[in-house]
């Protein structure tokens, strides 16, 4: 049990900058996606998985999610809390759709998927991801929450203000400005430390003839966040007295739980479906091909 239990340590403590990070990705709240991964893994747990199986936030989903939120997407005639309840309307008939692709095996189907469509399913998933996070070199605009000013999201107008990544970026940050030579320090060092530490060779206990390989001991990603950390706040704030824009600085993570609801549309309106079944259609067949590959 002992392995176990260090799993489980490793991959919560893993979680939560992995969920905050995908939620911003998907234009959603932090809390979203920190409560979406523990009951997803909590009911993963209980009713048992398979190798492989993704119990926790996707990149892939949330760059399709994003669409959802985004001024530019089919919703864009809806506020930000609105866009949201069918946010979580659209994941429903997903997960329909895939329990009914499991009940007929269509799983099946992915032995006569060829090679190279596995290679350039994967390349063209990091493209689509990397090409979602640039949106973080955008500088955070002044929290609108308490004002009593109204937003405008796309071409809806008279919003509430919210306080989530979806609806915090400005302008881009430029060459000219120091932070963006600060965030690539803060890539450059993450994505170095991912890369290297599982090469460094296995490494022998002294006093016992046990050896050990770092990476399986400290997680890179693990290692990659701490260190960025200690290079924010020890150096760039400490030191250098300049500082990049963190999590608080776009949205608080901080609220109470969830109350379990119904999603707030019309169900009974057929521009509802319309909406959202495709996207719930692209979001069954890529969570489960990314699950099956």
């Amino acid at each position: 049990i002992k392995f176990e239990v260090l799993s489980g340590l490793t991959v919560a403590i893993l979680k939560v900058p992995e969920s905050v990070a995908f939620s911003f990705v998907a234009g959603v709240h932090p809390l979203q996606g920190l409560y979406g991964t523990f009951f997803l893994g909590m009911i993963a747990s209980v009713m048992g998985g398979r190798p492989g199986m993704v119990s926790g936030c996707a990149g892939a989903l949330a760059v399709v999610v994003r669409v959802i939120m985004s001024d530019e997407g089919p919703f864009r005639d809806k506020c930000l809390w609105d866009r949201r309840e069918f946010v979580f309307f659209t994941m429903f008939w997903c997960g329909v759709m895939q329990v009914v692709c499991g009940v007929l095996r269509l799983a099946e189907g992915a032995k006569m998927i060829s090679q190279s469509a596995f290679l350039g399913f994967f390349n063209a998933l990091a493209i689509v991801i990397g090409s979602s996070q640039l949106e973080t070199f955008r500088k955070p605009k002044g929290n609108l929450e308490g004002t009593g000013a109204l937003e405008t999201h796309g071409t809806a107008v008279g919003c509430v203000p919210v306080n989530f990544g979806a609806s915090g970026n400005a302008d881009w940050y430029t060459f000219a400005d120091k932070e963006t030579w600060l965030m690539l320090v803060h890539i450059v060092v993450v994505m170095s430390v991912i890369q290297f530490l599982p090469k460094v060779p296995v490494i022998k206990v002294p006093g016992t003839k046990s050896t050990v390989k770092p990476a399986n001991i400290l997680p890179p990603c693990l290692v990659g966040i701490l260190l960025s950390m200690v290079i924010e706040w020890g150096i760039f704030r400490g030191a250098l007295d300049v500082s990049t824009t963190i999590v608080k600085d776009v949205s608080p993570i901080a609220g109470d739980p969830p109350q379990l609801h119904i999603p707030d549309v019309d169900w009974g309106e057929w521009e509802s479906y319309a909406r959202c079944l495709p996207i719930s259609a692209s979001l069954c067949a890529i969570g489960l091909v990314e699950s099956i590959l």
